[in-house]
């Protein structure tokens, strides 16, 4: 779905832009570092990768570079491996997968794939990681659970997978939104 990597550009872009904004204000910079949280509810392990983090005169501030404004298109329907895929405007930093699997979904491999909890994975020419930045699961309902994910500098193909996850677990129907955003 070429939606997917427009949103994508358009959040790495603006990431791209925040970071050299930020970078040269502050004495120590760095970007995509992770983090261990004290018992963050839903939050898998406990982990977030912050976009940004600077340090001026010992005091740290963590920076996030969120986009408000979704790619722009309509919502559709469609069919992927036998499975319904609703695809509304969404945000890449942002995004949550709604559905209703029948088995027990396993997100450990590919959590740990695109987390990448090790920083084993070579940067790319813009210094991103290509991973994600968080993962969120909640229960909202028998039998709904909403995957919430920063998919940060992530692949598209970390959508994908997880969304063959999901398809594995014989999700009928797998909506793809940004809930956070106020559409009309």
């Amino acid at each position: 779905m070429i939606e997917l990597e427009q949103a994508r550009r358009s959040y790495l872009s603006h990431f791209r832009e925040s970071i050299q904004r930020n970078k040269d204000q502050h004495e120590k910079f760095a970007s995509e570092i992770l983090l261990e949280l004290s018992d963050s509810p839903n939050l898998y392990r406990n982990l977030f990768r912050v976009d940004m983090i600077y340090s001026n005169e010992g005091k740290n501030t963590v920076l996030e570079a969120n986009i408000d404004n979704p790619t722009e298109f309509h919502k559709k329907e469609e069919n992927y491996k036998g499975t319904t895929l609703s695809l509304n405007p969404i945000v890449w930093n942002g995004i949550d997968l709604t559905a209703n699997p029948k088995k027990q979904i396993e997100v450990e491999s590919w959590f740990l794939k695109w987390a990448d909890i090790e920083d084993a994975n070579p940067s790319d020419e813009d210094g991103f990681g290509g991973t994600i930045h968080s993962l969120s699961i909640e229960n909202i309902g028998d039998p709904l659970t909403r995957y919430s994910i920063d998919f940060g500098s992530a692949r598209v193909e970390a959508l994908y997978e997880l969304i063959d996850l999901l398809v594995s677990g014989e999700s009928s129907l797998i909506e793809i939104c940004s809930s956070h955003l106020e559409i009309e």
